[in-house]
Parts: C-alpha cells; structure tokens; sequence
C-alpha cells in the first residue's frame, strides 16, 4: 500500500490496480492512492482489492485519487 505522486495531469487508461485495508499498519495507510497536482483525467478499468483481515462494511470509505480538477 503506497501512494503515487505526478507532477503533471495523468490519465488512466487501462487497467488500474489499488489495494485498500481496515487494518492500520504501523504508518496508518490504509490504501493506495494516486495523487496529482493537475487534472486526473479516468478511464479504463478500476480494481480494488482488500488485502486486510478485517471484512468492509457499509459506509466504509478510502480515499483513493487526489487531485484538484
């Protein structure tokens, strides 16, 4: 679990593969993220998967892209 930072404006194309967890590691990441300092243009396929131990519940919620448009 890790965070991916771009300098520019990124588009997702493709696939795209996150990992989430419940499970608070001793950095207190929960999930990836992709972080842009431009606009985050979506496409393609997301993918995310829980790798924790403890089960997701409704209302649940990770933070998985950060950008400003």
């Amino acid at each position: 679990i890790g965070q991916l930072t771009f300098s520019n404006s990124p588009s997702l194309l493709g696939r795209t593969v996150m990992e989430i967890s419940k499970d608070v590691p001793q950095g207190g990441i929960t999930n990836d993220q992709i972080q842009a300092i431009g606009t985050l243009t979506y496409g393609g396929t997301l993918t995310v998967t829980n790798i924790g131990t403890n089960a997701l519940a409704v209302g649940d919620r990770f933070q998985l892209f950060n950008a400003p448009a």
